[in-house]
This record gives structure tokens, C-alpha cells and sequence, in this order.
């Protein structure tokens, strides 16, 4: 495989996903995909969310280097990302649109911040939640 369009279809088909499939968890149209699969193009401004999604590190997918193999780093996102998925549907309104406003409003390192809050206790994190509900009643 020389070409980061064959890397990315390999993955991506290995990963059991369609390019729709793909788009959609990166955020983008699957015309995206199709174009970078096509080769008309040879780097994406998405490459690392391309990566991760796939579990394969960047350098692999931009330049054949190292291992195919779905690196460890990759196969946590993946869990932490389904269980993260898991807790959002499982919240109540107002915490998912909490989290909601959070992502919405550009936090550039959000999974240091997921990390942070799984170290959590349930319990801490109740009352943080509670005492922003709070805060934001007395700003309004």
C-alpha cells in the first residue's frame, strides 16, 4: 500500500466501516472520504480523527511508516469513545446538554477533560454538576 488513499480504504474496510459510516463519526460529508479515497488527494486537515477513529497511528496512514496494527492508544479512544457514548444516552437532559454546551464551545483539549472527570467520584461529580447548575442561575 503506497498511497495514504489505498492506507485509509485498508483501515477503514478493516474497521468494518462504509465511508458514510466514517464521515459521520469524524464529522464530515462521506463526499470527504470519497475524495481522499479517490486519490485526489493526498493529505486531509482530518487525518488525526481519521486515525483515530481507524485505531492506526497518523504516521502509518500519511506515510506507510510502522505498523498496521491498531495501536494501543486507538483501541482505548475507541472504548473510552463507546463508553463515553454509553453514559451520554444514559443522562438525564440537562447533563447532556451540559456536556453539549461544552464540547459546542471549542474546547480544544476535550479528552483531557473526559479523562479528568472518569477519575472523578460519582458522588464529586453530582455535586459539580449541581453546583454549575447553581453558578449558572446566579450568572443568568
Amino acid at each position: 500500500m503506497d498511497t495514504f488513499a489505498t492506507r485509509l480504504k485498508y483501515a477503514r474496510e478493516r474497521a468494518g466501516l462504509s465511508q458514510s459510516e466514517l464521515a459521520r463519526r469524524i464529522g464530515i460529508k462521506p463526499q470527504s472520504i470519497q475524495y481522499i479515497e479517490s486519490g485526489s488527494t493526498q493529505k486531509s486537515r482530518y487525518t488525526l480523527e481519521i486515525a483515530n477513529v481507524l485505531g492506526v497511528s497518523v504516521e502509518w496512514l500519511v506515510y506507510g511508516e510502522g505498523s498496521s496494527e491498531p495501536t494501543e492508544n486507538a483501541l482505548i479512544f475507541r472504548e473510552d469513545v463507546t463508553e463515553l457514548q454509553r453514559r451520554f444516552l444514559a443522562a438525564d437532559t440537562e447533563t447532556q446538554n451540559w456536556i453539549a454546551e461544552l464540547l459546542m464551545g471549542g474546547h480544544k483539549d476535550v479528552l483531557v477533560l473526559v479523562k479528568m472527570l472518569k477519575e472523578i467520584p460519582e458522588s464529586q461529580r453530582q455535586t459539580m454538576q449541581k453546583t454549575l447548575a447553581l453558578l449558572t442561575q446566579l450568572e443568568n
